[in-house]
């Protein structure tokens, strides 16, 4: 399972939610690309366009070394497709969201969803939607995509040179 949220310039949440991948590897990662096409394809469609993405940093957060490849291949599939597609990406390391969220870095999923409904007033399906939900208002609030367009600081980060139009 894994959370999504799209966020309109302006402090909007226009959508969130969160969807099961598949559990073959190959078969998550041709899903991951198809989720962000079709996704991409909406928007565009409605009149608006992706400029960033931002995903969670979870490293050291997975029991084996099996979900380490797991998350590795979908974070390779996001910077890829963000890439190829001239969007700017950034990841925020897990214990500063969860920090900024609940005010301490080691908060289970159960508070991280008390602190989503809070926030945004309304029920939380899952706890991977909280995490989506909090993770876009996070980067919007501290401005991390305010600067030159795209991510700041010394995290991870992509910046493509050129946008596609």
């Amino acid at each position: 399972m894994t959370g999504y949220c799209l966020w309109e310039v302006g402090a909007r949440c226009i959508t969130s939610g969160s969807w099961d991948l598949p559990k073959t590897s190959p078969e998550r990662y041709i899903q991951l690309r198809k989720f962000l096409e079709t996704t991409d394809y909406e928007v565009r469609h409605a009149g608006g366009a992706i400029v960033s993405v931002v995903y969670e940093d979870v490293v050291g957060f997975f029991k084996g070394n099996r979900a380490g490849q797991t998350l590795g291949g979908l974070e390779a599939i996001l910077q890829v497709w963000c890439t190829d597609n001239g969007i700017a990406f950034d990841a925020v390391v897990t214990t500063e969201l969860k920090r900024w969220a609940t005010g301490k870095g080691n908060a289970n999923k159960q508070e991280m969803r008390e602190a989503a409904n809070k926030r945004f007033g309304c029920k939380v399906m899952t706890h991977d939607q909280a995490d989506a939900l909090l993770l876009a208002a996070f980067v919007h609030e501290n401005g991390e995509w305010a600067k030159a367009g795209g991510p700041s600081g010394d995290r991870k980060r992509g910046m493509p040179t050129s946008k596609k139009g």
